[in-house]
């Protein structure tokens, strides 16, 4: 792990004007991270999906979500010293990507229904983002 590392989850039932000013709030977070230079290391943001709950089609797409904010940040002209990373269903197919994040945001249905609903809670993902922290 790159130091400390930022965990941030975006609940699938965010207003969207809600969901506007956490995105805003995400870049504005990773605007703050120092420049990496030839010494330091890139800081590491990964991207996970929820997985498609059934919703009607425009309704939580986690995927494009995750797909829009990975290319504002790999494209911000003001923004240099990242690393970005999309991952899809809800956990990335090696989990062994998030030993060196810096942040981690997770967008996904809440567990509004049912905890272990909740795609952290599916398998050990708490535990092995736990250690993380």
């Amino acid at each position: 792990m790159n130091g400390a590392m930022s965990i941030i989850s975006i609940p699938g039932n965010f207003h969207k004007k809600n969901y506007i000013a956490a995105l805003i709030a995400l870049l504005l977070f990773a605007l703050t991270l120092p420049i990496a230079s030839q010494a330091a290391a890139p800081k590491k943001i990964i991207l996970i999906a929820g997985p498609i709950t059934g919703h009607g089609k425009g309704l939580h797409e986690y995927e494009k979500d995750v797909i829009l904010i990975k290319q504002l940040l790999d494209t911000s002209p003001n923004l240099n010293g990242i690393v970005t990373e999309a991952h899809f269903q809800g956990w990335p197919k090696d989990p062994s990507t998030l030993n060196d994040a810096d942040l981690i945001l997770f967008d996904s249905d809440g567990s509004n229904r049912e905890e272990t609903a909740h795609p952290l809670y599916v398998q050990k993902r708490i535990e092995i983002l736990e250690k993380q922290m």
